[in-house]
């Protein structure tokens, strides 16, 4: 079944060019070196060197070059024009043949160092992505990590579709990985103290979860961090402050489901207050304990 994480206008965004480009990423990867300008033939169609040079730079700035290159920033086109002595208009009869957009492009890829990704990118890829999942989860975060790291790879962006599933994949994986590691650790203290954190709290009006969720990632010396990490004494293992609450999130939502509650036996008796956050225990039901 295809993969789809963005919206329609959302996918065309990501395969234009911006809207707007800084002047100092103009400068500095639209600036054409003394090597690039020795290897742009000089006495070609002027509409063929321009459109060779954006090729490149674009290819040196995104990671990947969109079909229209009309569509390239006014700003752009004309801050290259400028180093080649053409007028920036020239670029319109840039693209009648195919065959030289292709020729260009792949002499670029040559000229940077950038080339396609193969089976054994994909797969170190995703085994890198699965590493960035157990600590952010949203898809555009892993998105745009993915295209970060293609680019340092000098890897060429393959086409949408295909980072959206590897996004997917990797979340799908980072989940079950998650619960994996979380499984030994649920002792039966720790199994109510899931159940507490799903239970609303009626000062609030949302559960513990929902509402630690919506709050700014605590910082490293608060409270609930430093239980987290005494924890590790107990076999916990010591990961990042976004892996801790991806964790929470993956391990609370595995025990809303019934299947998970009945494979693990239900635990009887008072439960200890330690290792409950201080700024959780206003709850009422933890209040009792």
């Amino acid at each position: 079944m295809p993969v789809q994480l963005f919206t329609k206008a959302e996918r065309a965004r990501r395969n234009r060019f911006p809207e707007i480009i800084t002047y100092e990423d103009l400068v500095t990867f639209f600036t054409l070196t003394a090597r690039d300008l020795d290897s742009i033939p000089r006495y070609s169609a002027p509409h063929n060197r321009i459109g060779y040079a954006l090729q490149r730079c674009t290819l040196r700035f995104m990671g990947f070059v969109p079909d229209d290159l009309t569509s390239a920033p006014p700003a752009a086109v004309a801050f290259l024009a400028q180093q080649l002595t053409v007028e920036p208009d020239v670029l319109t009869a840039y693209g009648a043949r195919a065959q030289t957009r292709q020729d260009h492009l792949r002499a670029a890829q040559v000229h940077l160092g950038y080339r396609k990704v193969g089976r054994e990118d994909l797969k170190a890829l995703a085994d890198w992505l699965l590493e960035r999942a157990l600590e952010h989860d949203k898809p555009t975060v892993l998105y745009e990590l993915t295209c970060e790291k293609l680019r340092t790879d000098q890897l060429v962006r393959p086409g949408l579709t295909r980072l959206e599933r590897l996004v997917a994949e990797a979340r799908v994986r980072a989940e079950t990985e998650t619960f994996r590691q979380l499984t030994p650790l649920l002792t039966a203290d720790r199994r109510r103290w899931l159940d507490i954190l799903l239970e609303p709290d009626p000062a609030r009006g949302l559960t513990p979860l929902a509402w630690f969720d919506g709050r700014p990632s605590p910082t490293p010396h608060g409270p609930f961090w430093g239980t987290l990490k005494s924890s590790a004494s107990y076999g916990a293992p010591r990961w990042t402050h976004g892996h801790w609450r991806r964790c929470i999130r993956t391990a609370s939502s595995s025990w809303r489901s019934s299947r998970a509650r009945r494979a693990l036996r239900p635990c009887n008796g008072p439960h200890p207050r330690v290792g409950i956050p201080g700024w959780w225990r206003s709850c009422p039901r933890l209040s009792r304990m």
